[in-house]
């Protein structure tokens, strides 16, 4: 079978990816190795109705509605390598099976390296913030007590 689309990541943005490209009836897979960039974030900030949601249950509540659409398909597993033949994109994954896609969208983020610092991964996320719009509304009355 050839797919319309295949989509790489299972964030936010790879799941509303795969939720319109669904509803446009595409014939659309979604990769999502399970290793998400916010493994330790306690909330997710900045998606209406879902403000302050834990991001599994974003997840979970993002699964859901993609599995009202026949026409989604999600693999839990890693892309391992894109090709392009002809007009077509060969997706592998890890486990050697190969997809073929006539468009990819590569929602896959990014992932921060922390500095080689001591115990800089053990307060990553508690104490030590990487982005001022999902930490800052929640720690502003304990900068210097600022209240802005």
């Amino acid at each position: 079978m050839i797919l319309d689309c295949a989509v790489i990541g299972g964030g936010p943005a790879g799941l509303n990816a795969a939720l319109v490209l669904g509803r446009s009836r595409r014939k659309t897979i979604l990769f999502d190795d399970n290793k998400p960039r916010n493994a330790v974030t306690s909330e997710s900030h900045g998606f209406i109705t879902r403000d302050g949601i834990h991001p599994q249950e974003f997840k979970r509540i993002a699964q859901g509605e993609l599995s009202k659409y026949p026409n989604v398909r999600l693999e839990r597993q890693r892309v391992h390598r894109i090709n392009k033949e002809n007009n077509l994109f060969q997706v592998e994954t890890e486990n050697a099976e190969v997809y073929s896609a006539k468009k990819i969208i590569i929602a896959t983020g990014f992932k921060e390296i922390l500095p080689d610092i001591p115990k800089a991964k053990e307060f990553y996320g508690q104490s030590l913030f990487g982005c001022p719009y999902c930490d800052g509304w929640e720690l502003k009355r304990s900068a210097a007590g600022s209240d802005r």
